[in-house]
């Protein structure tokens, strides 16, 4: 029992420091950075259009019977 409760005081003394180590390790030091300038952005208006519906298609042709072309 007294084991037990040994590992338990040493979990919560733990837990306890490493609370303590991240909020102390944090928190930023005052100045350190100058504050960021505020970017400069284009704005543009949306406006609607039609835009024709052409479609385009790119493929290869295989005839169904071989034939020969001649000139005359």
């Amino acid at each position: 029992m007294l084991k037990q409760r040994q590992s338990v005081q040493c979990v919560s003394t733990c837990l306890a420091f490493a609370a303590i180590a991240l909020s102390v390790g944090c928190k930023p030091e005052v100045g350190s950075m100058p504050p960021q300038e505020m970017s400069q952005v284009e704005v543009i208006t949306v406006e609607t259009q039609t835009i024709p519906d052409e479609p385009e298609f790119i493929g290869q042709a295989e005839a169904s019977r071989p034939v020969e072309i001649r000139s005359q």
